[in-house]
């Protein structure tokens, strides 16, 4: 195994020597044999090694495998710290799901530590990988979601993609090496759990043997494919898209026959050259800004990043605004929605805040769905009296202009949640409740 990753790790030139690496360590099987791994390459290779512990303060094992880390990284002769985070408040403030908040600060943590030109080395193995790969597949990503996660990315770098869960624990266990388990990664309640412990099994049992090791090579196969699509859209972007003084434009009916796939990549480019930013930019984004090609001369939208989009007679243009304001969309983005399920205890909280909801899932007759209004939409204002939501909408005085850019959750012509309003009295939970449907909707999408 050691010469597996050695060849993987000098495949994608992971570590040069005088490097400093970083082991986000967080005591299991993965990290442990990662941090192992990195101990004897570095006999082999000149580079710093360090670690780094997250103590999330979530669980009450969280201290022990604070000190089993610390333990472990004395005997190694392994420089260590343990940095903790407060997800609980991080996720009060920001009303995003835990596992979410867990995962912001912890790249927090590692991006910081990465300032000094170190490289933060993570345990993700193929696995990881094709779970990322399904989970992202499920959500309806683009390509670039279903190439998985890259071997190196920014500061990162993955040596373990080359390897199975199984091969890990089969390598420790052979060299009686130690490492602690957490609990939580086998609640099925959360999405990636799910995915690892009930869809790939039965995917493997029923379908056919080896899906980890297929999803895997599909992964790279979009990857390959994406290398080109990347290559062909930075030398259209570079000869045909315009920079301005406040952003770029490109020539609409130059846009209107390319490819559609390259119309997609070319809006996204250009959205990201103007903002300087990839993050948030979605599937809904590109599609707003590119309604506009069909609409008419000086129709133009708001986006992230105080960006706006806009069309003359011949040019698509973006350019950053710090002025623009709600007022100048006209097109409906949907927010980014989380959804888990999960067995209502009767000491349990329900959330309060407004961007996190929880619904008695045995009363939805169809599925939640994400959706903007339309005819027939109702909802329960009290248990026993059923409204319109034309009628709310106007009671509330909400501006003509603003009711087709409300989202909403809907069981079909049901509304559960007028998201930033309210929910339906119909689907609240009760002492009868059994079961949770938990949905969170990301606030800087809304």
């Amino acid at each position: 195994m050691i010469t597996k990753v050695k060849q993987f790790i000098k495949q994608f030139h992971m570590i040069h020597p005088n490097d400093h690496i970083v082991v986000g360590l967080s005591g299991g099987a993965d990290s442990v044999c990662l941090l192992y791994l990195l101990c004897q390459i570095k006999k082999e290779i000149p580079f710093t090694l360090s670690a780094i512990h997250i103590h999330h303060g979530l669980r009450k094992e969280s201290d022990q495998e604070a000190a089993f880390v610390k333990d472990l990284c004395d005997a190694w002769k392994v420089p260590c710290r343990i940095e903790k985070i407060d997800v609980l408040s991080y996720q009060k403030e920001h009303h995003t799901g835990i596992e979410e908040s867990a995962r912001i600060l912890r790249y927090q943590i590692f991006e910081q530590e990465a300032v000094s030109q170190k490289k933060i080395a993570l345990a993700h193995h193929k696995n990881d990988q094709a779970e990322t790969v399904l989970f992202q597949m499920f959500r309806g990503s683009s390509l670039r979601g279903l190439r998985g996660m890259q071997p190196i990315r920014d500061c990162y770098i993955r040596p373990l993609l080359c390897v199975t869960r199984s091969q890990i624990e089969e390598f420790l266990t052979k060299n009686g090496i130690s490492y602690v388990t957490d609990q939580s990664n086998f609640d099925t309640t959360y999405a990636r759990n799910c995915i690892r412990h009930d869809i790939l099994p039965i995917a493997e049992k029923e379908i056919c043997t080896g899906v980890t090791e297929h999803i895997c090579a599909s992964a790279e196969s979009v990857d390959l494919a994406l290398q080109y699509l990347d290559e062909e859209a930075e030398r259209l972007f570079v000869k045909y898209v315009e920079p301005t003084q406040s952003g770029c434009r490109v020539a609409i009916n130059w846009l209107k026959n390319q490819h559609p796939y390259m119309k997609q990549e070319l809006t996204y480019r250009m959205y990201s050259f103007c903002c300087q930013k990839k993050k948030d930019i979605t599937r809904q984004h590109v599609q707003a800004v590119l309604g506009l090609l069909e609409g008419q001369s000086g129709k133009k939208i708001s986006l992230l990043y105080q960006t706006k989009a806009y069309v003359d007679q011949h040019h698509l243009y973006f350019e950053k605004n710090s002025n623009v304001s709600d007022s100048d969309i006209k097109e409906p983005i949907e927010p980014a929605v989380e959804m888990r399920i999960f067995s209502y205890e009767k000491d349990q909280n329900v959330p309060t805040g407004n961007y996190t909801k929880w619904f008695d899932y045995d009363k939805i007759r169809e599925t939640a769905t994400l959706r903007y209004r339309k005819s027939g939409d109702y909802f329960f204002c009290i248990k026993t009296a059923r409204k319109k939501l034309q009628d709310y909408m106007v009671d509330e005085k909400i501006p003509l202009a603003m009711r087709d850019r409300i989202p909403l959750i809907a069981d079909g012509d049901h509304i559960m949640w007028i998201i930033g309003y309210r929910i339906s009295e119909y689907y609240k939970v009760t002492d009868e409740t059994r079961q949770i449907l938990e949905i969170t909707v990301k606030e800087e999408n809304t």
